[in-house]
C-alpha cells in the first residue's frame, strides 16, 4: 500500500513539474512577443491597416537578430470607436477614439487606444 501511495506522490510530482515548465516556456513567448508589439507600436506612423514585418521596423547589425526578426509578421487593425462632438470652441470641435489592435503569432494580441483631437 506503501509503494502505491508513494507512486501516486511521485507521478503527481512529475505532472506539476511538467505544467510547470510548460507555463514558464508559455510566459517567456508571451514576454517576447510583447516585447515585439511594443516595439512596432512605438515605430509606426501612419494609421492604416497592414501586416508588418519587425525586419522592416528594427535595423540591426547584427545577423542573427536580423533573422530572427525577419519572419515575425505583426497585424496591425485600426478601428475608430467614438466620435465625440465637443462643445463649439475655436481650439477643438471634435475627439476620435481609435483603438489600435496588434497581433503576432498564436493569437497574441495588444491593443492602444488613441484620442484625436480636431
Amino acid at each position: 500500500m506503501s509503494i502505491i501511495l508513494l507512486s501516486v506522490v511521485i507521478v503527481s510530482s512529475l505532472q506539476i513539474k511538467q505544467n510547470n515548465l510548460h507555463n514558464l516556456e508559455r510566459f517567456k513567448d508571451i514576454s517576447k512577443y510583447d516585447g515585439y508589439i511594443n516595439l512596432t507600436a512605438n515605430s509606426v506612423e501612419d494609421k492604416a491597416d497592414k501586416n508588418i514585418y519587425l525586419s522592416d521596423v528594427v535595423d540591426f547589425d547584427d545577423d542573427e537578430i536580423r533573422r530572427e526578426f525577419k519572419d515575425i509578421k505583426i497585424e496591425l487593425k485600426h478601428t475608430v470607436l467614438d466620435e465625440i462632438e465637443l462643445p463649439k470652441n475655436d481650439f477643438i470641435k471634435s475627439a476620435q477614439i481609435t483603438k489600435s489592435r496588434y497581433s503576432i503569432q498564436d493569437n497574441i494580441e495588444k491593443n492602444f487606444y488613441t484620442f484625436k483631437l480636431q
